[in-house]
């Protein structure tokens, strides 16, 4: 009985190994081992933007969308950032601001790169805001500059 059993777990083992479900178990099975012995499963470090902006090793600033230079549309633009080990922008995320603003300065920070953040003595992941200002164009009228009058 316990042959037919090894053999039925190794005929498994080969259909789950080609299928990469091995791969995830195992992954899974290290991960829950891993807390089990008590290692601490540490949230990403949520870095203030004043802080990061002092840890910035480069930035780029974002070209003004000739769509929203020509609509007038200026805006502060407010953005959640995953930078990853390495210092680079992994994922943005936009909290406030015109979207189509919001694009241009996204493609932007993807170039943009910071000091990596150790915790533990390794590099880690953080969080972070960035806050990105479109002034208005130079072209378009000021809202004090409207011959409107407008009651609140």
């Amino acid at each position: 009985m316990r042959l037919l059993w090894c053999l039925l777990n190794s005929e498994m083992l080969r259909i789950l190994s080609r299928s990469g479900i091995v791969l995830w178990v195992a992954s899974v099975l290290s991960f829950a081992q891993a807390i089990g012995e008590g290692t601490p499963v540490l949230p990403l470090h949520v870095m203030p933007e004043s802080e990061a902006q002092a840890h910035r090793l480069h930035y780029v600033a974002p070209a003004y969308p000739a769509e929203a230079r020509q609509a007038c549309l200026y805006s502060r633009v407010v953005l959640e950032l995953r930078v990853d080990e390495s210092g680079a922008v992994a994922h943005s995320s936009l909290i406030s601001g015109e979207t189509v603003l919001a694009d241009a300065a996204k493609t932007a920070l993807k170039q943009w790169m910071y000091l990596p953040y150790v915790q533990n003595g390794r590099p880690a992941e953080f969080i972070t805001r960035a806050t990105v200002c479109f002034p208005r164009p130079s072209r378009c009228p000021s809202p004090s500059d409207s011959s409107e009058v407008h009651f609140e």
